[in-house]
C-alpha cells in the first residue's frame, strides 16, 4: 500500500489498492480509497452535528482508472455516472444512512444497488458497507453528506467535481501506441473520457459508458474503462463507437491480418479461446 496525493484539489491522501484475477489476461483491478473530511482532519466539520457512531469518519472508495496511479476519485462526467463506497473508518457497523447533495444541480445521489465494483468470479474485490449511485447534472463542485437516517446527523462527507465531456480517446491497453487492430483476435480496447479545464485536459468518469463495434464487444470485469472486441475477418477498417456522458463518439482502426504483421498467431494473452 502507499498514500498518493490525488492532484484534484481535494486536499487528501488516497490509499491505493491493487488486486490480481486470473483471466486470459492477467489483469490488475485497481480501486481507489479516501478519507472523508472527519477520517482526514479528526475533527467535525464547522457547521455540522456528527455521529458519534462513526467517530473517525468514513473511507469513500471508488473505481480509478486502468493507467493512472494518482487513484482519484472522480471528477464525473455531466450525464455520466460514478459509483461511490462507503466504509466505516474503524471498521465498525454502519448503521443506516441517507444521501444528500448541497446542489442538485451538480449531482443527483442514489443509494446503490447490485455488487459494488470490479467482481471476480462474481464476487465483490473490495468489501464495503454501502454504496451510493451518482449522476453527473451539470459542471461545478459539491459536497456530498452521508447522515444518520433517523437524525441527520452526519457520518463524514466529501466534496466531488463535475465536467462536460469534450472528447474521448481510444487505444489498445496492451499495446496503446498500435493504432491498428488484428482481425481474429480479441483486443482489449481502453477509453479514456476527457473534458477541458481552461487549457488543460481532465480525465473523467463515466461507468455506464458503452462500446459498439460491427463484432462481439464485451464490459472487461475489472475495469469500468476496459472493454474486449473480437475483431472481424475480412474487414479493411471497423469503426467503434462509444457512448460516453449521453454522447456519441466514434473512431476508425485500420484491420491488419497476422500476415500484414508477420505473426502467426494473435499477440500473447489476447488469442481467442
Amino acid at each position: 500500500m502507499a498514500f498518493l496525493d490525488n492532484g484534484v484539489g481535494l486536499g487528501r491522501r488516497v490509499m491505493w489498492s491493487v488486486f490480481f484475477a486470473a483471466s486470459a489476461l492477467t489483469l490488475i483491478a485497481c480501486m481507489a480509497r479516501v478519507n472523508g473530511e472527519r477520517a482526514e482532519t479528526g475533527e467535525c466539520p464547522a457547521g455540522e452535528v456528527c455521529s458519534q457512531a462513526t467517530a473517525q469518519g468514513l473511507h469513500f472508495v471508488g473505481n480509478a482508472f486502468f493507467d493512472d496511479s494518482s487513484l482519484m476519485l472522480g471528477p464525473v462526467m455531466v450525464g455520466g455516472t460514478f459509483e461511490l463506497g462507503i466504509r466505516t473508518a474503524d471498521g465498525t457497523r454502519l448503521p443506516d444512512f441517507a444521501i444528500e447533495t448541497e446542489d442538485g444541480q451538480v449531482f443527483q445521489v442514489q443509494q446503490g444497488s447490485g455488487v459494488f465494483g470490479p467482481t471476480y468470479d462474481g464476487q465483490p474485490l473490495y468489501r464495503v458497507d454501502g454504496h451510493i449511485e451518482i449522476t453527473g447534472m451539470g459542471a461545478g463542485r459539491t459536497t456530498i453528506r452521508i447522515v444518520d437516517e433517523d437524525t441527520g446527523e452526519l457520518f463524514d462527507r466529501i466534496a466531488l467535481d463535475a465536467y462536460e465531456i469534450s472528447d474521448i480517446a481510444l487505444s489498445n491497453m496492451n499495446d496503446p501506441d498500435r493504432e491498428f487492430l488484428i482481425e481474429g483476435c480479441d483486443e482489449l480496447l481502453a477509453v479514456r473520457l476527457i473534458a477541458e479545464s481552461g487549457s488543460r485536459e481532465i480525465r473523467g468518469f463515466d461507468q455506464s459508458i458503452q462500446m459498439r463495434a460491427e463484432g462481439q464487444v464485451s464490459a472487461e470485469s475489472q475495469f469500468w474503462d476496459c472493454f474486449r472486441y473480437s475483431v472481424p475477418e475480412g474487414k479493411g477498417q471497423v469503426e467503434v463507437e462509444v457512448e460516453a456522458a449521453g454522447k456519441l463518439f466514434a473512431k476508425m482502426f485500420e484491420v491488419k491480418t497476422l500476415a500484414d504483421v508477420e505473426l502467426t498467431a494473435c499477440p500473447a494473452d489476447v488469442s481467442r479461446d
